[in-house]
């Protein structure tokens, strides 16, 4: 019944304009209702289908994006890996690579709206607002009565909005949200629910930034309190090293590309141990609880390493891990590395596509960020970008893809089409393109601000 019910709801969002079904990924992106007897939720087919209605459409201008090109490549490769998949490992591989053509369509999808009209990226994230709130007020809230977070992944309300993972979370897939030093809100992983919460309050603030509205500034503060309250030392840490690159790295873009250089060599390492020593100061349980993480994480890496010298090519495959090397005292533990985790599933050609993604993708933003005409407006592309590092930074230590999960993958690729839409003109487009941008638009002209506020047709 739920099933047919989500079909009608799909087939009846054809009917509405483009701008609607991008505005209904952000709405029912938190939280995710789940449908029945079936592991997707209405959020993701919704976005599936949005992306397939736009990529279909007639007349737009092209994405002309290496990141989407890059992207493209690494999927494409990780879906060639599951023929040499273990049968175990088969159907987790099928589950990575649907979401991730999800997430190429959707980022392909959201940089062409960021060329055809940038302030509707404000009105789409604008309208994560409510569900953004919601789960950051539940974070707050389980981890300050970690109680009722056990009533609510018990109860049947968590079917439909969790998902199977809190079906499994009190039998044989436990999670870290039953540490009450952990909360997740809507997600059972307190370091996800981090990551989400951190990601989500950049985004918001680069929005909030453009429009000036006060809902955005209000709701990616509270994002980032949750962000903090899920329990996570690699959130903690990523959102004071945030705070630095915000501050700070606008004024040394804007100077020489020596200073670029000597600001990567000597102030990146130094900004991080001064991180690390105000971690260790203000919480030192909390510190040497992340020595414990790490150290856990350890053996897993050394393992990996060693698997690397008898199968450096292929890797282990799709199952492989499990099969080979994330058995440790009787307990199965994914890599909680993203690069060793693409080498293990898919071999050493979608690792190096990995890394250049991830190369490519900082280069965009410093490229963008320094090509702005004040310090604004390149503070404001420094926040899209520390969205896209807190990814990268984070998932080296997380059981994450590349792009992140099903909810925090949608933000982060409204993270590059910020940095789309801010770009000058000679970046706007790739040799031989033919594409045409809108640069009359004050969007255009002040690429970091909008001084008009978007307004949401309905």
């Amino acid at each position: 019944m739920g099933l047919v019910a989500a079909t009608i709801i799909l087939l009846a969002s054809l009917a509405l304009p483009h701008r609607l079904r991008l505005i209904g990924v952000t709405l029912l992106l938190v939280p995710q209702i789940y449908i029945p007897g079936s592991p997707v939720s209405l959020a993701f087919l919704w976005t599936l289908v949005t992306c397939l209605a736009g990529f279909l459409e007639r007349g737009r201008v092209r994405a002309d994006s290496a990141v989407v090109v890059i992207m493209f490549l690494f999927l494409s490769t990780v879906a060639l890996s599951l023929l040499w998949a273990l049968p175990s490992g088969y159907d987790d591989g099928i589950t990575v690579v649907v979401r991730g053509a999800v997430f190429l369509l959707w980022l392909r999808e959201v940089i062409v709206v960021a060329r055809e009209d940038p302030r509707l990226l404000d009105t789409v994230v604008l309208w994560a607002t409510p569900g953004v709130a919601i789960q950051s007020l539940l974070t707050i809230a389980f981890r300050v009565e970690p109680s009722l977070e056990e009533k609510f992944l018990r109860s049947e309300l968590a079917t439909y909005t969790v998902g199977p993972a809190a079906k499994y979370l009190y039998s044989y897939a436990p999670n870290n949200v039953l540490d009450t030093e952990k909360a997740g809100g809507l997600l059972v992983n307190g370091n996800i629910a981090s990551l989400f919460g951190g990601i989500a309050a950049l985004v918001l603030l680069v929005a909030a930034r453009r429009t000036s509205r006060r809902l955005l500034y209000a709701t990616a503060a509270l994002s980032a309190v949750s962000c903090v309250f899920a329990g996570s030392k690699a959130g903690l840490v990523l959102a004071i090293s945030s705070v630095i690159a915000v501050v700070f790295l606008p004024y040394v873009l804007k100077r020489s590309a020596a200073l670029i250089g000597f600001a990567i060599v000597f102030v990146m390492p130094l900004a991080f141990y001064l991180v690390i020593a105000i971690v260790e100061w203000i919480s030192p349980s909390f510190y040497a609880a992340s020595g414990d993480a790490l150290s856990g994480r350890g053996g897993l890496w050394t393992r990996a390493a060693e698997m690397f010298k008898e199968s450096p090519v292929l890797g282990v495959g799709f199952g492989g891990w499990t099969e080979y090397v994330g058995k440790i005292e009787g307990q199965i533990r994914p890599p909680h590395n993203v690069l060793i985790a693409t080498w293990a599933y898919s071999g050493i050609v979608a690792l190096v596509l990995a890394i250049v993604f991830i190369v490519v993708s900082v280069f965009l933003g410093l490229r963008v960020a320094a090509a702005q005409a004040t310090v604004r407006d390149c503070r404001t592309a420094v926040v899209a970008l520390s969205a896209i590092a807190w990814m990268f930074i984070q998932s080296m230590g997380e059981n994450t893809a590349l792009y992140g999960e099903s909810l925090s993958m949608i933000l982060f690729a409204l993270s590059f089409a910020y940095l789309y839409a801010m770009a000058p003109a000679s970046l706007h487009r790739t040799p031989g393109s033919t594409a045409t941008t809108t640069t009359s638009t004050p969007a255009r002209r002040y690429p970091g601000r909008v001084k008009e506020r978007p307004t949401v047709r309905t």
